[in-house]
């Protein structure tokens, strides 16, 4: 029989635990990764034995997190994309401080270089106006040299930083797989304990700020984790297993990064990353830092060779005809990888002209016992037994080449 002394107690005690979680709410204002909780408050029911029904007060049905999958899901794909354009907008800016500032870029040292062309212009003969074009020719030549490395010190650090952030990625993905293992023993999400679910929400949202991921919820609150945009492809977690990604670099090409799973054991070449940290890295490397690469080289050799083909116009104190003022050449870096035979390469310009800035791939054809040499930008190819000419270059093998033998060219060229 219902009274009233009952229905009051019932709800003195529901709302004194409701009043519990409102204070458990307020003491983790500024716990990381806490997540609201709410009162599930429920009516007690209604009196079965009276003629009239009545009710029998509430009782207090449990706690529930204030938890909105829709709302999570767009926050780490916000979480993603912020943390991409925050990465490539910091690198682009200490690319642009390098390659815009008056004391390190070229804008400078070709008005100096100009300056002096005029000075010698109108007092040819003077031994002092002749010194100082040849200084300010220096300056240029060393300017092309600081900036080349200046931007391999950008490649390198942004190498490292993409490196870092797949580190802080695997570990995320081992934390994920852990928490699966202990959301395992329950089979319905409302069961699990709370800061469970907490802490893998946090997680979660760290791994967005590194990668953009779908993520896949089970009913008891376990994850699975894909790379990009959707839920296809190789799983980086799945239940209780956690796959390591690594990462390679194409040494030709600065925007060519692969990103592969358990590459020492099943690799599975994974889809572009194009959020998070590493995303916005990878965009930074293929949107500016090859660029500024390609045009760099380009522009010390249009600046190379055309100043020495209207040097060689002149003449000297002396009457004779003028030569290169700048000696304009790739400095290569030549990679066998691991070759069996015991072929050398050599490289030597034979037209300045044509040399460009490019990489190429010598392969040994054992078919036809010929060195088969590829441009890797336009896939132009020439071939020959000992020595081949391309693009203005002439490549010498000496030595005995094995079955599956190869080298890969990167120049480096700037005016000295």
């Amino acid at each position: 029989m219902v009274d009233i002394v009952g229905i009051g107690v019932s709800g003195l005690t529901a709302y004194q635990k409701s009043l519990a979680t409102v204070g458990n709410n307020i003491a983790n204002l500024q716990t990381e990764g806490y997540v609201r909780q709410r009162s599930i408050i429920e009516s007690a029911g209604q009196d079965s034995v009276s003629r009239i029904s009545l009710g029998a007060g509430v009782r207090f049905a449990g706690i529930e997190r204030v938890y909105d999958r829709f709302a999570e899901e767009n926050l780490q794909r916000a979480t993603s994309d912020l943390s991409a354009q925050e990465s490539l907008l910091k690198e682009l800016q200490a690319l642009q401080d390098t390659i815009g500032s008056s004391e390190a870029g070229l804008h400078g040292a070709f008005e100096e270089f100009f300056g002096a062309v005029r000075g010698l212009e109108v007092a040819p003969a003077s031994v002092g106006a002749r010194a100082g074009f040849l200084a300010a020719a220096d300056g240029v030549a060393l300017r092309f040299r600081n900036l080349g490395s200046a931007v391999e010190g950008f490649d390198e650090a942004s190498r490292s930083a993409i490196d870092d952030s797949i580190n802080k990625t695997n570990s995320l993905l081992q934390q994920l797989a852990a928490i699966n293992k202990q959301l395992s023993n329950r089979g319905s999400a409302s069961e699990q304990p709370m800061q469970l679910l907490d802490k893998r929400d946090a997680i979660l949202g760290d791994l967005a700020e590194q990668v953009g991921v779908t993520v896949s919820l089970s009913d008891n609150g376990a994850v699975t984790i894909y790379a990009g945009e959707s839920a296809s492809g190789a799983a980086l977690v799945e239940g209780a297993a956690a796959r390591t990604i690594s990462v390679s670099f194409d040494e030709l090409d600065p925007g060519r990064v692969q990103f592969v799973l358990d590459a020492q054991s099943r690799p599975t070449v994974l889809p572009p990353i194009r959020s998070g940290i590493a995303g916005g890295l990878v965009s930074y490397r293929s949107q500016a830092l090859g660029t500024v690469v390609d045009r760099l080289d380009a522009l010390a050799l249009a600046f190379g060779n055309a100043v020495n083909a209207l040097h060689k116009q002149g003449l000297d104190s002396q009457g004779r005809a003028g030569g290169d003022l700048f000696y304009v050449g790739p400095a290569f870096n030549v990679q066998s990888g691991a070759n069996a035979g015991t072929a050398r390469l050599g490289v030597e310009i034979v037209d300045a002209s044509k040399v460009a800035a490019r990489g190429y791939d010598a392969k040994y054809d054992e078919a036809r016992s010929l060195w088969v040499v590829t441009d890797i930008q336009s896939n132009a190819t020439a071939s020959g037994s000992t020595a081949v000419e391309l693009g203005g270059l002439r490549f010498t093998f000496n030595g005995a080449a094995a079955p599956g033998d190869s080298f890969r060219i990167r120049p480096s060229q700037l005016p000295r």
